[in-house]
């Protein structure tokens, strides 16, 4: 797969989980796994479309 797709996919992801950790999951014991995988897959993404330009 291309590089791009990647990066926009984690992207994706990360914004779901923000929305997850705002919505549902608001006073849930799994918060900050939420927080974690979603400082995760933006780093990714962002990395992954940093990259691609180059």
């Amino acid at each position: 797969m291309n590089k791009r797709i990647i990066g926009y996919i984690l992207i994706g992801l990360a914004a779901l989980a923000m929305i997850l950790k705002w919505t549902i999951l608001k006073n849930s014991e799994y918060t900050h796994i939420l927080w974690i995988s979603q400082l995760i897959f933006l780093i990714g993404g962002f990395l992954l479309l940093r990259n691609e330009k180059k």
